[in-house]
């Protein structure tokens, strides 16, 4: 019963996409977004325009050969171990506005180091990493396949018999295989389905190696994964962990610091133009409370019935980070239902009022 009404759930979801007009067509896409291919050469321009700032570290192949690439950005001069932030974008491979969002903040920062006086300072005083698309295999394959577009979750790695793909977002190694309900369990250790966790955690290549870069740089001190949901009602939080309990796994202290960054940051990201809720922030335990309230009317029975009540994503990103010691957030950037077709100018309104947050991050890396 409960692996009909996830189905269910994921057809309404997939329709109402269409409806909204949430699809349109492939050359569209590959129009606005970034291809491996495209985001490589820009980078490539960069790091020679760029080169007293801006290292580039190629830190593993992908299964399909794709560099996974790691952008540092900050003066190379002085303390070789300033406080550093990590941000990364694309762990989910159809979640396209996530790079263009992380590749327009390499660029503003690039282009206003030495020009803006708060970015200088930024720059000189801590050190920012940027992985503008950790699921390369996925990003091409969402691209170019013959299937809708923003349609493609996890990454390419065969892992069966012309099944492809682990989500990534699942695969990191703290609390990965976390006690959940029943049809959320079997969904992420079914290969085909589109939560599958890999076979064991690190299992893959992307979210192994990232973390090892992660773990052998002490520096970062504070780590934020960028998302765009799959639907307009599951954007516009900004998720605190733990993301596999409910427990409290904080103390008073820890939790202070959450709360006044998370509300913060909401409170310098909302889009005064934008008239749907402001996003909140939450303990990722209560999504479902969330996603609840932001479902339409005649979805909401089947969200409340097929989501459980905690423990949505072992396995997550942030899970991981906060269990190094950093200060860890996701963030699910908000995209109305019109955002493609209003490209450029909704991807640049975008970027802009979380570019005001980036900083505002930057500044709180201990």
């Amino acid at each position: 019963m409960r692996r009909l009404i996830i189905k269910s759930v994921l057809i309404i979801i997939a329709l109402s996409l269409l409806i909204s007009g949430c699809t349109p067509s492939k050359q569209t896409i590959k129009d606005n977004f970034y291809s491996y291919q495209q985001m490589t050469a820009e980078i490539s321009t960069l790091a020679s325009r760029y080169p007293q700032i801006l290292s580039v570290h190629e830190i593993a192949k992908t299964y399909e050969g794709r560099s996974i690439i790691i952008l540092e950005i900050g003066n190379k001069t002085g303390k070789a171990d300033k406080s550093g932030l990590m941000a990364t974008f694309a762990q989910h491979s159809g979640e396209h506005a996530t790079t263009k969002t992380g590749m327009g903040f390499v660029k503003l920062l690039l282009s206003n180091y030495g020009m803006d006086a708060d970015i200088t300072k930024l720059l000189d005083e801590k050190t920012v990493y940027i992985a503008p698309m950790v699921n390369p295999d996925g990003v091409d394959y969402d691209l170019n396949s013959d299937e809708p577009p923003f349609n493609w979750r996890k990454n390419r790695k065969p892992v069966g018999s012309n099944i492809y793909g682990v989500d990534l977002n699942r695969n990191w190694g703290y609390h990965w295989d976390a006690p959940t309900t029943d049809a959320f369990a079997k969904s992420m250790n079914t290969p085909d389905d589109q939560y599958y966790h890999g076979d064991h955690p690190f299992s893959e290549t992307e979210t192994k190696m990232l973390s090892a870069f992660i773990s052998s740089h002490k520096n970062i001190k504070l780590f934020v994964d960028y998302h765009t949901g799959t639907s307009t009602f599951m954007q516009g939080d900004i998720l605190i962990p733990f993301s596999y309990t409910e427990d409290q796994e904080f103390n008073q202290q820890e939790l202070a610091k959450y709360e006044f960054i998370s509300n913060k940051l909401c409170e310098i990201i909302n889009d005064p133009n934008d008239k749907r809720a402001p996003y909140a922030a939450m303990r990722t335990y209560k999504i479902k409370e969330f996603v609840f309230k932001q479902t339409p009317l005649l979805q909401k029975p089947f969200v409340w019935l097929s989501l459980p009540s905690s423990t949505l994503a072992p396995g997550a990103a942030i899970d991981w980070a906060a269990s190094q010691g950093m200060i860890a957030l996701g963030i699910e950037m908000a995209c109305d239902d019109n955002f493609v077709s209003n490209m450029p100018a909704s991807q640049e309104n975008l970027t802009k009022n979380q570019f005001k947050g980036f900083l505002f991050l930057i500044a709180q890396s201990p």
